[in-house]
C-alpha cells in the first residue's frame, strides 16, 4: 500500500485530528473536528485516500537564559495508526518537519513525549527536567491563596501564566487554543480524580491548579491533593504556593507530578524531611534547527569566545564550526574557519542550551570533547530551566 506524505488539506483536518487521537490510544472527544491545526503546518500520511497518521506544529516563544522570548516551533501530537507503524513514516515526518521549520526561520523546535526513540534519532535532547514528589502536609499556616470559580479562572489565569512565563527559562507561550482545551477539562486528560480546583494569590503573582483523589467517606474523604499547574512570578509567590500545599490539611498527602529540580520546597523549614522524590524524568525536548540563530538568542554567564564544531546528521546546514561570542549582555554567532574549541553533536547542544545540563556532564558521558570547563562557565544558568506546560 503506497503512503503519501503531504500537508493536510483544509477539508481533511477533521480526519487528521481523529487519526492523531486514535494513534494516541484515545477515542476522539466531542468537538474533535474543532481542531486547532493550521493546514500549512501539518504533515499527513495518506493511504488509499485515508489519513493514517500525521504531525503538526505551531509557532511559539520559548523563554531562554537572559529571559528573552526566542522564536520556536511547538511540535504537537504526532502519531501513526496501528497497522502502519514501523515503516519509517514517523521518521519521515520528523525529517520533513525539521527541514520545513528551518526554512520558516524557526531556529528551535520543542516537544513533550514519553517516547524518545524517533526524536532522539533526529537531534532532540532533554532540555528541562521534572521531579515528581510526595509531600506530607504539616504546616498549619494560613496562606493568602483563595479558591476561584471557573469564570474567574478563565479571566485571570492566562495573564498570571504570562507573567510567570517571562521570568522562567524553559517555559513556552500558551495559545488561545491551548487555553480553550485546558479549560474544557476533558476527564481523560486529568491527572487526578476530581475536576480542577484553582487557588490564586490576590496580587495576581501566582496560582495553583490541582485535583483531589478520594478515599473512604467516613475515614479519609480526601486522600490526596494532586498539583497540576504551579505558576509563580516571584520568589515570594512561589513560597506562598508551597505553603498552601504544605498546609492543605484536608488531605494527608500532596502529590506534585512536575516540579523543577531546584524547587525551594526542599528548604522550607516545615518541609525538611517531608518531601519524597518519586521520579525524575526529562520533560521538554529541544531540537536546534539553526545553530547560529539559536545561540545568538540567549545570554551567557561570563563573556568568552568559543568555537563549536557541530555535527548534525539531519540538517547539513548546521554542520561545521561556529564562533560564539557571548556574555551577560548578549551574544552573536557566525560561521568561522578558526580551530574548534569544543566538538558537540547537535543533540548535545540542545541538552546544554537552556543550562539544564552542563557540558562537563556530557563530556563525562563521552558525548562532547574539548574546552569543557570554559563551556561550563558560559552555559551556567541562574537556576534550573523548567517547563510547566504539557501537551
Amino acid at each position: 500500500m503506497a503512503v503519501e506524505i503531504r500537508p493536510a488539506r483544509q477539508d481533511e483536518l477533521g480526519a487528521f485530528t481523529r487519526a492523531l487521537e486514535l494513534a494516541a490510544g484515545r477515542h476522539p472527544p466531542a468537538g474533535a473536528d474543532e481542531h486547532g491545526y493550521l493546514a500549512d503546518r501539518t504533515l499527513a500520511a495518506v493511504a488509499d485516500g485515508v489519513v493514517i497518521g500525521g504531525t503538526a506544529s505551531e509557532p511559539i516563544s520559548l523563554t531562554v537564559p537572559g529571559l528573552a522570548a526566542a522564536p520556536a516551533a511547538k511540535i504537537t501530537l504526532t502519531g501513526v495508526l496501528p497497522g502502519h507503524r514501523h515503516r519509517g513514516i514517523a521518521s519521515e515526518f520528523m525529517r520533513r518537519q525539521l527541514r520545513s521549520l528551518r526554512e520558516m526561520g524557526e531556529p528551535m523546535a520543542v516537544l513533550t513525549t514519553s517516547q524518545s526513540n524517533v526524536p532522539g534519532q533526529h537531534g532532540f535532547a532533554p532540555a528541562t527536567w521534572s521531579l515528581a514528589a510526595d509531600l506530607a502536609t504539616t504546616r498549619r499556616a494560613a496562606p493568602r491563596l483563595r479558591l476561584i470559580d471557573a469564570d474567574q479562572a478563565q479571566r485571570t489565569l492566562p495573564g498570571m501564566y504570562e507573567q510567570h512565563r517571562r521570568v522562567q527559562p524553559g517555559q513556552v507561550t500558551r495559545s488561545p487554543g491551548f487555553w480553550r482545551g485546558w479549560f474544557r477539562d476533558v476527564p481523560l486528560l486529568r491527572i487526578g480524580e476530581s475536576p480542577r480546583f484553582v487557588s490564586t494569590l490576590p496580587d495576581g503573582a501566582g496560582y495553583l491548579s490541582y485535583r483531589l483523589d478520594y478515599g473512604s467517606l467516613r475515614e479519609q474523604p480526601v486522600s490526596r491533593m494532586v498539583v497540576e499547574d504551579f505558576v509563580a512570578a516571584t520568589d515570594a509567590a512561589c513560597r506562598e504556593l508551597w505553603a498552601y500545599c504544605l498546609g492543605f490539611d484536608q488531605a494527608p498527602l500532596v502529590h506534585v507530578w512536575n516540579m523543577p529540580p531546584d524547587a525551594p520546597v526542599f528548604w522550607l523549614a516545615d518541609s525538611v524531611g517531608t518531601v519524597t522524590v518519586t521520579a525524575c524524568r526529562p520533560f521538554l525536548r529541544l531540537r536546534i534547527t539553526d545553530v547560529a540563530a539559536a545561540l545568538s538568542a540567549r545570554t551567557y554567564a561570563v563573556h568568552d569566545q568559543l568555537v563549536l564544531d557541530i555535527v548534525d546528521d539531519v540538517l547539513p546546514e548546521n554542520n561545521g564550526r561556529f564562533l560564539l561570542d557571548g556574555g551577560p549582555d548578549g551574544a552573536s554567532c557566525r560561521r568561522t574557519d578558526r580551530a574548534a574549541d569544543l566538538t558537540v553533536p547537535v543533540a548535545g547542544l540542545a541538552a546544554i542550551y537552556l543550562s539544564g545540563t552542563t557540558p562537563s556532564a556530557l563530556a563525562r558521558a563521552g558525548l562532547i570533547s574539548g574546552a569543557v570547563s570554559r563551556a561550563d562557565l558560559m552555559f551556567t544558568g541562574a537556576g534550573a530551566p523548567w517547563t510547566v506546560t504539557d501537551w
